[in-house]
């Protein structure tokens, strides 16, 4: 046991300074809603230095249009008080979480099966691909993570002691839900089975746990009270309308979906130690089964199925979207394989493979073509990958550039181009961290028809697109559309009223492009002239 709680020592550590590294190293912009939260976070800052609290508390009221959840965002202002915004400051917030998590992990299953047990289920979350590779990224999966096993801890003790919830419980509940509105989706069955728990001792569950009920709601309250028609109305879309069918792949089969999660999500190995699992319960006596905490380790079962069902329901086939969950799992698969009655050695037989072979993918999705001795059964994506040079255009100087002659004025800007390195939501980040006058919203994957009714609307009066990259590199929600020669077709003259305005040279062969119809762009117009 001390062998093996070094050997986890010494692999956070180098877990930990890969992490680092590569969060250092990594120079590539955001690249999709990650550098939406990083520019919410730049704004609260911003609001922050010039008003204070109040003006602080103002913009978290009315933070990410008032549809996603704006806690997060706020969580690294500290580190940007003390180091100064930067992408890099909100990473090793991200990062701080993540080992965090690591502890609960380890608690969690020390509680359920052993030390053993939440020794291997830091081993299975540290070398899960998807969730390492957020980890690196400004996404929310990772705070999520960390309260939803934080809740489960939470729940697990409440229900072995027969005691009511505690204030913490609602404290950890209300952050949830102002870190993310799909929090509930991965406690619900948890909650589910400590309920019907309760009630099978004859426990009068609502009245006990009014408390922590009240500062859950006291939390979370504090924001949707204001905006919970937008948050539902969003959250439809994102799970069932228009959202769901643009960017969340709804024509993926279930089947297919599923084995992404694995593949993707868990990797190979993992997906290995999970069958494993359920191998050794399967073959265990029910004398074993019994021993192996049914009653606990079933909240975290009931956790997972629950979840699965509603990614199961909804029409998004996003993967990121159930990682929250993946550590509840992790902790799962360790119990089980510790209280399956085989012997130390056998289990080192099982485990040890998948692990060696997870050690590998990790230094290969870190380190790239500096390991020699990877093990590359699990490809790059946009979610996990080695670390990324800079663009050959700098995001900020566009944004002044756009910014130019608008002192004291708002212009809002449609963003033609969809690509990882040039997109809305890495140019808003900029705009943001430089205190630019500039918002930017993305055009779409519309129809052609569609784009011009949005180029229409006065509140977004010009069209920025980034010319002379080939139409590969785009994204393919942008090169399957209709308007992905839009720009094009402005330049040579077949969208009247709209035209060039005026363009910035970023590299050679490659400028940007900012398009307007004469009747809307007046103040575009009077920021060219100010050159």
């Amino acid at each position: 046991m001390t062998l093996m709680r070094a050997l986890t020592v010494l692999w956070l550590l180098f877990h930990a300074a890969s992490q680092v590294w590569h969060v250092r190293a990594d120079l590539a912009p955001p690249a999709g809603d990650d550098g939406e939260y990083l520019r919410q976070s730049y704004l609260y800052f911003n609001a922050f230095q010039q008003g204070g609290i109040p003006a602080l508390t103002r913009e978290f009221s009315s933070a990410l249009n008032g549809i996603k959840a704006p806690l997060i965002p706020l969580l690294p202002l500290p580190l940007y008080l003390l180091f100064g915004p930067s992408q890099d400051a909100a990473l090793l917030l991200n990062l701080a979480l993540y080992y965090l998590l690591m502890g609960l992990v380890y608690r969690l299953g020390r509680r359920l099966s052993g030390e053993s047990a939440g020794l291997l289920a830091v081993w299975i979350t540290s070398t899960m691909p998807m969730l390492y590779g957020l980890s690196r990224q400004f996404y929310l999966e990772v705070p999520i993570s960390f309260l939803v096993v934080l809740t489960l801890q939470l729940l697990i003790r409440a229900s072995s002691l027969g005691s009511k919830l505690p204030w913490s419980f609602g404290l950890v509940m209300g952050l949830g839900l102002l870190a993310k509105t799909l929090y509930p989706v991965y406690v619900a069955g948890a909650l589910g089975r400590f309920y019907f728990r309760q009630w099978s001792t004859g426990r009068a569950p609502c009245v006990a746990d009014l408390g922590a009920w009240f500062v859950a709601c006291l939390i979370a309250g504090s924001w949707y009270h204001f905006h919970w028609q937008a948050v539902f109305w969003f959250g439809f879309s994102v799970a069932f309308g228009e959202s769901a069918r643009m960017y969340g792949r709804p024509e993926l089969p279930l089947a297919r979906y599923w084995a992404e999660v694995v593949s993707e999500g868990l990797s190979w190995p993992h997906a290995y130690l999970l069958l494993s699992a359920v191998f050794l319960y399967l073959k265990a006596g029910p004398r074993q089964r019994g021993n192996s905490g049914g009653g606990e380790l079933g909240m975290l079962l009931i956790s997972l199925l629950g979840t699965g069902l509603f990614f199961s329901a909804i029409l998004n086939r996003t993967v990121r979207y159930w990682m929250p969950a993946a550590p509840l799992l992790a902790v799962l698969i360790a119990s089980v394989i510790v209280k399956a009655g085989c012997s130390a050695g056998a289990r080192f037989l099982i485990v040890a493979p998948a692990l060696l072979l997870s050690v590998g993918q990790f230094t290969y999705l870190t380190f790239g073509d500096r390991c020699v001795w990877a093990v590359a059964l699990y490809q790059p994506s946009k979610w996990v990958r080695p670390p990324k040079g800079a663009p050959p255009w700098d995001l900020e100087s566009v944004s002044e550039w756009l910014s130019r002659g608008m002192e004291g004025e708002r212009i809002r800007i449609l963003v033609h181009t969809l690509r990882a390195d040039f997109n809305a939501f890495n140019l808003g980040a900029a705009a943001a961290k430089r205190q630019c006058s500039v918002q930017f919203l993305h055009m779409g994957p519309f129809s052609l028809e569609k784009a011009r009714e949005r180029m229409k609307d006065d509140r977004y009066p010009c069209l920025l697109a980034l010319r002379g990259p080939p139409h590969s590199e785009l994204s393919p929600f942008l090169r399957r559309s209709e308007v992905v020669d839009l720009p094009e077709r402005i330049e040579r003259g077949v969208e009247p009223p709209y035209h060039e305005i005026d363009r910035l040279q970023v590299s050679s062969g490659v400028y940007v492009g900012l398009y307007g119809a004469g009747r809307s762009c007046s103040a575009a117009q009077r920021r060219t002239e100010a050159f």
